[in-house]
């Protein structure tokens, strides 16, 4: 399944690694690389998250081994990534 990265994603990806390579920048890296096998789990298994729960629309999975969240909507054909938060924010629906 084809997957379709959008801006706000593009954004809250740079978002995360700017901030967790505040504190370590080796773990940003890691970061990074556990949401792209997020993505790539995510394009053989659009199920594999749950309802999101403030976007009736959209789906979200943990990314393992880290305080991030990937919301992402499912269409025929493929998944459009819409977000990525850390579990803590506030969710602003962005």
């Amino acid at each position: 399944m084809r997957v379709n990265w959008t801006k706000p994603f593009a954004a809250n990806l740079e978002s995360a690694r700017v901030y967790v390579a505040a504190e370590d920048s080796i773990s940003a890296v890691v970061v990074i690389k556990r949401v792209m096998e997020t993505l790539h789990i995510l394009s053989r298994l659009s199920d594999a998250g749950r309802p999101h729960f403030h976007r009736p629309e959209a789906r979200s999975i943990p990314v393992p081994d880290s305080p991030f969240i990937l919301v992402y909507g499912v269409r025929d054909d493929g998944i459009d990534l819409l977000a990525l938060y850390h579990h803590a924010m506030k969710w602003s629906g962005s």
